[in-house]
């Protein structure tokens, strides 16, 4: 259902990520979207953050959705309650918005697409890395062919994440409410990876805890086949010291490689096809845009929201974010099958934190 008018959006959840969102949704820069009201089950959370933002607040989804008019909610709480959240909104029929990852179980994924699609709702789900410059370019040089035959992938999450960071909030590094490193902090690594090559075909994994005290990883690794022929891997750790290090993806081809690093994905590092007049194109065409990635996000959102007719290609539903969280989970089965896994996988593992800490106990 399209909105012709301002879109009233309340924030679920007071933590670290919903202060990104409600500054961009605070800026002025978004001429139909309003943040009118926080929510959060700490009452004193919800009040400190609602009078930074001068909006109101409350310690109850439903009262919120009972006693104010809102079109647009945006869950921001731990990963552990996006499921019942979504399902507190859904009764309410509002048009929704969900950080990564969309929940931590496939089933509650595919419920909550269910309710939404049956309520004629949208869903959204925050992959804002689909929308930076860089893979973009990325994106469109796969698309055209101009690093040929692609041989490989690889991924770096290389994060600092110290005991003080899991210690700031009791959910972090949890299996329950976190999920472990490949569904928190690797998510949009999992999901770009899926996006800009295709379905996955099989996977290993392994994963280690090497310097924290938490129930999850601090390390991992898994290597990937899709379905076309090409290798893949990806190493995440929150184990570096004292900072943050690398976050890249660099793919080779028959007829060039490209390598996007920074700490944001945000640099050019190789940059190396045999088509120069095309490489230089598409460089001129990109590195002019350098919007916050969420911004750009919500930027997608509010068109959907208003307009008839717009390109809807780049924004993540409930149906695309279930592709990274099946690969998730996927690789989460080999670590306790000590096997590779074929795609789609039989995700369903009983006592599957059980052996998790059963394994990091090793």
């Amino acid at each position: 259902m399209k909105i012709s008018k301002i879109i009233n959006v309340a924030i679920i959840g007071c933590g670290k990520i919903a202060e990104k969102h409600a500054t961009i949704l605070s800026s002025k820069k978004l001429k139909k979207l309003k943040l009118v009201a926080v929510c959060d089950t700490k009452k004193n959370k919800a009040k400190k953050f609602a009078k930074k933002f001068n909006v109101d607040f409350f310690d109850n989804i439903d009262n919120l959705l009972k006693l104010i008019k809102i079109d647009l909610v945006v869950i921001c709480t731990s990963s552990g309650h996006h499921y019942s959240n979504a399902l507190a909104i859904s009764r309410y029929k509002k048009n929704l918005i969900i950080e990564k990852p969309i929940c931590l179980n496939l089933s509650e994924a595919k419920q909550i697409i269910k309710k939404f699609e049956k309520n004629k709702n949208y869903l959204f789900v925050v992959m804002q890395n689909r929308l930076n410059p860089m893979l973009k370019l990325l994106k469109e040089a796969i698309n055209k062919k101009l690093l040929g035959k692609i041989t490989s992938i690889s991924v770096r999450v290389w994060w600092c994440r110290d005991q003080k960071y899991y210690d700031q909030a009791a959910w972090r590094g949890t299996w329950n409410l976190d999920g472990g490193i490949f569904l928190n902090q690797a998510i949009h690594h999992i999901d770009m990876m899926q996006w800009l090559l295709g379905p996955i075909h099989s996977l290993s994994a392994m994963i280690k805890r090497r310097l924290v005290k938490i129930e999850t990883e601090d390390l991992g690794l898994a290597i990937f086949e899709f379905k076309n022929g090409i290798l893949g891997n990806i190493e995440v750790s929150t184990a570096l010291r004292p900072k943050n290090l690398e976050n890249s993806v660099t793919i080779l081809g028959e007829s060039g490689n490209i390598k996007i690093g920074g700490l944001y994905m945000n640099n050019l590092e190789i940059y190396e096809l045999k088509n120069k007049l095309m490489a230089k194109s598409l460089l001129k065409k990109y590195k002019k845009l350098n919007k916050n990635n969420h911004h750009l996000f919500y930027e997608d959102v509010q068109k959907k929201l208003t307009e008839t007719n717009t390109n809807s290609n780049q924004i993540v539903d409930g149906k695309e974010a279930i592709k990274s969280l099946e690969i998730a989970k996927a690789i989460y089965q080999s670590v306790i099958k000590k096997k590779r896994v074929f795609l789609p996988a039989n995700t369903r593992i009983n006592n599957q934190h059980k052996k998790l800490l059963s394994e990091l106990r090793k």
